[in-house]
């Protein structure tokens, strides 16, 4: 096509970064573009001060500002890809109107307001922020349906500017194993430390399993430089407080091949999070083989719909999260055997050559203005 591409992208490990890097893998493997520009931007850095963040969050959007510009002026860029609301308004700000900005939503970063007494401001305009972003974006992919019903829901806006891009699930995590029941029990989870994740309720629920099961681990495989210190304490704390250091397993900062190896050894993953919409972690353990234990939440529900039902958590208690781990704990060897061949067949599909197809309708779009 002769196009160049610039991807935005920060120094925060995690989900939506490892999703990312795959679609741009996928896009120069498929050379839908000529040439692909970075451009890594670092983290935000939080304030504990009532509004405070507002100074920091007009520095980072300035900085951003400036930094794309710079590459902008300096080569002739015909997209640019984002996942984040500052990024993207801050492009807006300096594009041309020969530039397309392409938002890859990937999850709200706005949490929902529990009591209308308690208003956190910056999380009124993070709201704000990410509907002007997702307005003035030129087209918008999410990667699953439930991430276009959530903003649909939002904001009204062109429809035919959203596209449906999965989530890929490389090859390498597809591995030829038969389940069976170990002497030990693990349990993973795979993801981030931080608020609305659940990791709490895990703990709780965990603590009660190791009491029931003596043979049984939980391994929380986390990115370190994303890692929520206040929630990360609170798993410390309740270890020490339950006796549960020698049954709790913090690992940082795995790279791919030993992230495969753990879902491998692991007998179950759990995702006991509330603000995913797409989540990785659950279409790589299945790819394992590995039966998931998860929320209700994005397309957990669609997945494991076809799979076991029995396994969704509906209010993500301790108490319904100790009750799956209990279930998945006696399903014998021809039971897990079903599960891992449907988890297998479904991963399948999120493969590269659908995402591919489904970005190639993107650039149709932006370049000839046509509807898929």
């Amino acid at each position: 096509m002769g196009s160049q591409m610039l991807v935005i992208m920060d120094d925060i490990k995690g989900g939506e970064q490892i999703a990312v890097d795959r679609l741009i893998n996928a896009i120069k493997n498929n050379r839908l573009v000529s040439e692909c520009k970075y451009l890594i931007l670092k983290g935000r850095v939080g304030s504990q001060k009532r509004f405070s963040f507002l100074k920091n969050y007009w520095n980072y959007y300035s900085k951003a500002q400036k930094s794309i510009k710079h590459i902008l002026s300096g080569a002739t860029i015909d997209y640019v890809l984002v996942s984040d609301y500052l990024w993207a308004l801050a492009a807006i700000s300096v594009k041309s109107k020969k530039t397309k900005l392409i938002f890859l939503f990937h999850g709200l970063k706005s949490v929902p307001f529990v009591h209308f007494t308690d208003v956190d401001y910056r999380q009124v305009l993070i709201k704000i922020l990410e509907r002007i972003s997702w307005m003035l974006s030129d087209a918008i992919t999410v990667p699953s349906n439930e991430g276009v019903s959530c903003i649909k829901k939002n904001i009204i806006f062109n429809k035919n500017k959203m596209f449906l891009v999965p989530n890929i699930v490389p090859k390498s995590f597809f591995v030829r194993r038969i389940p069976h029941k170990k002497k030990q029990f693990n349990i993973l989870y795979s993801g981030r430390i931080g608020i609305n994740k659940g990791l709490e309720n895990l703990i709780e629920a965990f603590t009660k399993l190791n009491i029931v099961i003596s043979n049984t681990k939980l391994i929380i495989a986390y990115p370190s430089t994303s890692a929520d210190k206040k929630v990360l304490s609170i798993i410390k704390n309740n270890s020490k407080k339950n006796s549960l250091d020698k049954n709790l397993n913090l690992i940082a900062d795995l790279n791919q091949k030993e992230l495969i190896n753990l879902y491998r050894e692991s007998n179950v993953l759990v995702l006991p999070s509330v603000i995913e919409f797409a989540p990785l972690s659950v279409l790589e353990s299945l790819a394992n083989g590995t039966p998931v234990v998860a929320t209700n939440v994005g397309n957990v529900e669609s997945l494991l719909s076809k799979i076991d039902s029995n396994l969704i958590l509906k209010d993500n208690s301790p108490q319904e999260i100790y009750s799956k781990l209990m279930l998945v704990y006696s399903y014998d060897n021809k039971k897990l055997s079903d599960l891992r061949k449907k988890g297998i067949i479904l991963a399948n599909t999120f493969s590269e050559e659908g995402t591919t197809r489904q970005f190639k309708k993107v650039l149709n779009f932006l370049e000839h203005n046509k509807t898929p």
